[in-house]
């Protein structure tokens, strides 16, 4: 089979885009791989915000329209990326073992948790779902807006001596710089910080009527991984979620039959967030996601 793959150009996008090859290779040794990549309008523009310059369909627009094309058989994104309502004509599958889903603080000084930091410190993040929680945490704490790559920002953090950022562990752990003598690494519990929906989840995305490609990609499916993405990408579309806003989900797996939910959703300019967890059944894990997220919009919008 011959197999074009296009992906993002980032190094954490060509180090997940490989972990996705390598996979195929291992259940179909003789297909033959080319990747291509593609840069985003989120890739092109660093110097605003997220919210200043478009939705999350701004990393994959370009990429979606070589799948429709034709230029490419698949693409490779980080499915916290997606936004929750799919082109016509496309579908996508959440692959591999999910990646540690928490945020974490990247910090220059030597503490054990964000509490430790200065009374007022400045942090660095363009994530209005990360601003508002640092904030309830810690309302003295300075917002700096901060883009770019996962090195980038760090690099940006050290060099405008800023006392911190926030990333995903899964993106540090990819590239390989949980280890460093420049800066620490201090993760959020959940309670503390609830991911982004699916963060930690690579996605593969199809057109729907490749049945021998989607066949081939469902091989890769881990079926606890699929779980929580279906059921956070839920919360995603009920709410309407989009960078413009604080949003954030998680299904916690707590055994073979129960599990935990985290949802969080504010308004626009933030003067509203609301957040709330509660245990549930893995089998209605989906119906009391959607509820809950009913719940949190209405508490915000009255």
């Amino acid at each position: 089979m011959e197999l074009k793959i296009g992906t993002r150009g980032s190094r954490l996008a060509l180090i997940q885009t490989q972990q996705v090859v390598d996979a195929i290779l291992q259940i179909a040794p003789n297909t033959n791989i080319e990747t291509v990549i593609i840069t985003t309008k989120g890739d092109r523009i660093l110097n605003k915000s997220l919210d200043k310059i478009g939705d999350k369909g701004l990393f994959v627009a370009e990429i979606e329209e070589k799948l429709h094309t034709g230029e490419i058989d698949i693409a490779i994104h980080s499915m916290k990326d997606l936004p929750s309502i799919m082109d016509e004509g496309l579908d996508v599958l959440p692959i591999l073992k999910r990646e540690d889903p928490r945020d974490v603080l990247v910090t220059r000084h030597p503490i054990q948790e964000i509490t430790d930091l200065a009374n007022s410190p400045i942090i660095g993040t363009g994530s209005q779902r990360r601003q508002q929680q640092l904030l309830s945490m810690n309302p003295n704490i300075e917002i700096v807006p901060i883009r770019g790559n996962v090195e980038t920002r760090i690099q940006k953090m050290l060099d405008q001596a800023m006392d911190g950022t926030v990333l995903a562990y899964a993106g540090i752990n990819r590239l390989g710089l949980i280890s460093n003598t420049k800066y620490r690494i201090i993760p959020f519990h959940v309670h503390q910080m609830i991911p982004a929906p699916a963060q930690g989840i690579i996605g593969c995305q199809l057109r729907k009527n490749d049945q021998n490609i989607r066949q081939l990609i469902e091989r890769l499916v881990d079926p606890i991984t699929k779980r929580q993405c279906d059921v956070e990408r839920l919360f995603l579309k009920e709410v309407q979620g989009s960078c413009h806003l604080p949003m954030g989900a998680y299904l916690e797996i707590l055994n073979e039959e129960e599990g935990r939910i985290y949802g969080l959703y504010g308004d626009q300019v933030g003067q509203k967030v609301a957040r709330k967890e509660q245990n549930c059944r893995l089998d209605e894990a989906e119906a009391m996601m959607k509820t809950l997220a009913y719940n949190l919009v209405r508490k915000v919008k009255g």
